[in-house]
């Protein structure tokens, strides 16, 4: 009866051993990904700062210099239209 006991120790040894590793595997899973998301937030926000400062200056330089743009954009559907047009 004594080794069926200690048996029964051991299995619940085992188990609550492994329990514990499981609970460490996840706490150390779970740290991890609040590493990443936390780096994914910052890479986000840099982003949307540059994206913002891009768009200021595309916003300045359209504000200064418009009748450019029109030109630009002009000049630049006609080359789109002769390339276009040279594939089909």
């Amino acid at each position: 009866m004594a080794k069926k006991k200690s048996t029964a120790q051991n299995v619940e040894k085992k188990l609550k051993d492994e329990a514990k590793l499981i609970k460490k595997e996840a706490e150390m899973l779970r740290k991890e990904a609040d590493r990443k998301l936390a780096l994914a937030k910052k890479e986000l926000e840099h982003a949307e700062k540059i994206a913002e400062e891009k768009h200021e200056r595309f916003e300045t330089a359209v504000r200064e210099h418009p009748t450019a743009f029109v030109v630009g954009a002009f000049v630049g559907g006609i080359f789109i239209g002769a390339l276009l047009s040279k594939r089909g």
